[in-house]
């Protein structure tokens, strides 16, 4: 027995299927287009980040043009440093422009503009490796850098004799924002990752993963409704 319905009934809901498809693929790309253009992942090559970053994590940076403050840690370019290998090196950024840091106090402490300077993020120091003294100002768009495994990063208490150790603000390739694999261990990193304004990772997530799931279900149905014929 056959069902009659007036001609042309499905095509409206055929239209708006479709386009309900076409907004779920297209923020399902454009969520896809903000990930691989705004960041990229390294892998971490020693232990100069240690304890919090370990050799083999891979690291999430936002690639685009933040701004740069105290306690990020930072991909840059760092050719002048006669590097072997790779000219990019990962360290976290102590220092910013108009900044005098001076190693160390009576207590072995970091002091920034007058400041003892809490780092929870330090690799704790059995003693054997004593600090090296530096006093430093940081000149205007430039930056400051060290490991967080003191005893263990090659970084700008080495190179004090080339513009005080310092690289420009250019010089940057990307921010850290968070550790993703593996995932036992995944986790934000920095002072970055919690800045007002910036694309978190949980926001990508959820459009990525809404957008793909609205697609798959609106496509599922719209199959279902293409598919069925009159008897």
């Amino acid at each position: 027995m056959s069902r009659n319905r007036p001609r042309g009934t499905r095509r409206p809901t055929r239209w708006v299927a479709a386009g309900l498809v076409a907004w779920g693929l297209i923020g399902l790309v454009g969520s896809a287009a903000v990930l691989v253009t705004r960041y990229q992942t390294v892998t971490i090559p020693n232990t100069s980040m240690e304890p919090g970053l370990r050799v083999g994590d891979q690291l999430l940076l936002e690639t685009g043009s933040a701004a740069v403050g105290r306690g990020d840690v930072v991909l840059f370019k760092a050719p002048g440093w006669g590097l072997i290998g790779s000219p990019y090196e990962l360290k976290r950024v102590l220092g910013i422009g108009g900044d005098q840091l001076v190693c160390c106090d009576a207590a072995g402490k970091l002091r920034v503009n007058g400041e003892v300077l809490i780092e929870p993020y330090l690799r704790a120091d059995d003693g054997t490796t004593p600090a090296t003294p530096f006093s430093v100002v940081v000149p205007a768009g430039r930056l400051f850098l060290l490991g967080d495994n003191r005893a263990g990063s090659s970084d700008s208490r080495e190179h004090l004799d080339l513009d005080s150790g310092t690289v420009p603000v250019d010089s940057v390739q990307g921010l850290a924002v968070a550790v993703v694999l593996p995932v036992g261990r995944a986790a934000k990193v920095g002072p970055a990752s919690s800045r007002p304004g910036r694309v978190q990772l949980w926001q990508l997530a959820v459009v990525m993963t809404s957008t793909a799931l609205l697609g798959l279900l609106v496509a599922a149905g719209l199959y279902r409704r293409l598919s069925r014929r009159s008897i």
